[in-house]
């Protein structure tokens, strides 16, 4: 299920905090979410709704993406938990919550019990409250759509540190390269920059074939940011001074959220030219990007 948001190809200041106020969820201004293509915009309730079709006692897994340009999504199914096995394709130990946060390029896998009856509503919430629908109807439930109704968070919220590899990885404290990269931004000029470079101006990352290479994110902004490796998978260590180097989970995008520091690391093993940035697509476009430069 591919959830995309809809907005404007433009800054809207005046419903936005500057920078160094508030944290700041979105560059551009709202304007709907999509499920796989389908959904409602503010103001509308006649445009048709994407629908996953189950049969009561069945066992569904969804597999989730963030397709949109600039937001992420909280997402939940009403009346149902979601027990989380993937993350980028990747396995992880089996956890079970009531929402789970999908930032920009994200993708989970999900398994969904089937063991009620109707329709019920499928919600992605972006972190300033601007939601979009689906349905999750049963087979001989109404056509129509479920009653509105307000979201209701349950106590489950999955958190980063509940991502565990289903195996023991055998990571060392030391003998990785550390890089350090501090992310940057300003809203005039608008651009967004690592290391104080804006890409395409901005010096390669050079790295030898089969080096291990740890990733320091330093990112005092006031925005989170969800880079993406290319070619790569890389292991999720946490913070400084609490690295997980025994189950840390294997994804190829995560999210440095606002004023925090976080580390990844991983094998530079596919020589080549590889593009890595962060999935916010007005940040990419305006420099917070850089080119991997392995060499066999």
């Amino acid at each position: 299920m591919k959830m995309d948001m809809e907005s404007a190809p433009k800054m809207d200041r005046a419903k936005r905090p500057a920078m160094g106020r508030t944290k700041d969820v979105g560059d551009v201004p709202f304007q709907s979410v999509l499920f796989n293509g389908k959904g409602r915009g503010p103001g509308d309730n006649k445009s048709p709704l994407a629908a996953v079709a189950v049969k009561k006692g069945e066992r569904v897994r969804l597999r989730l993406i963030n397709g949109s340009s600039t937001y992420a999504f909280r997402f939940r199914i009403d009346g149902h938990p979601l027990t989380v096995i993937a993350t980028d394709g990747m396995p992880v130990r089996p956890v079970t919550v009531d929402d789970l946060r999908i930032d920009v390029g994200e993708r989970f896998d999900v398994l969904l019990k089937a063991d009620r009856d109707g329709a019920f509503w499928i919600r992605a919430v972006t972190l300033d409250g601007n939601a979009g629908l689906a349905v999750l109807r049963y087979a001989r439930a109404p056509g129509r759509d479920p009653e509105a109704s307000p979201v209701r968070w349950g106590p489950r919220s999955l958190a980063l540190d509940q991502l565990r590899s289903p195996e023991p990885v055998a990571l060392s404290e030391k003998g990785a390269r550390e890089i350090r990269l501090s992310l940057g931004g300003s809203m005039r000029p608008y651009r967004w920059s690592i290391n104080g470079q804006f890409f395409p101006q901005a010096d390669a990352i050079r790295l030898q074939k089969d080096e291990w290479i740890r990733f320091v994110f330093d990112n005092p902004t006031e925005m989170d940011h969800p880079f993406h490796l290319h070619g790569h998978s890389f292991y999720v260590l946490g913070k400084p001074g609490a690295l997980n180097l025994k189950d840390p989970p294997l994804k190829d995008t995560i999210n440095i959220p606002s004023k925090s520091v976080l580390v990844i690391q991983w094998k530079a093993n596919n020589p080549g030219k590889w593009f890595f940035h962060c999935h916010i697509e007005w940040h990419l476009m305006t420099g917070m990007a850089r080119v991997l430069d392995i060499r066999a």
